[in-house]
């Protein structure tokens, strides 16, 4: 009886150790605190993740202890160590390599092929 109720305890704790819990928040920019729509949520070194929805809230199943990695387009990463909560509302910084302003420079000609057929469909009609 003694050794089976050590097991039993033994694997209660092992059981404890591993339990998995819903993790949500919202995700938005530290500069204007605008949510940030479709930033990625991922437990670091795993392929589990998810992305946020178009009010930046998030919904995950992660153990504690997990850390998880932030992430958005023009923004820093930030990384999370789980701890006993389940609600993480996380603030990004702009990137400081962001472009401020964008310029859109062409080069190159455009011929006109209206004119050819133009000129082809009058021919026919001769």
């Amino acid at each position: 009886m003694g050794r089976f109720l050590r097991f039993l305890l033994l694997f209660m704790g092992f059981s404890f150790a591993a339990q998995s819990q819903q993790i949500s928040g919202k995700i938005s920019s530290a500069e204007d605190g605008l949510p940030l729509p479709g930033a990625t949520v991922a437990i670091k070194n795993t392929s589990k993740g998810t992305t946020a929805d178009e009010n930046g809230n998030y919904t995950l199943t992660a153990e504690a202890g997990a850390t998880l990695v932030f992430s958005y387009i023009g923004f820093e990463k930030r990384e999370l160590v789980l701890k006993n909560k389940s609600v993480y509302n996380i603030a990004l910084m702009p990137s400081a390599g962001l472009l401020k302003d964008v310029v859109v420079v062409a080069y190159g000609t455009v011929k006109r092929a209206t004119s050819r057929a133009l000129s082809l469909r009058s021919l026919r009609k001769i």
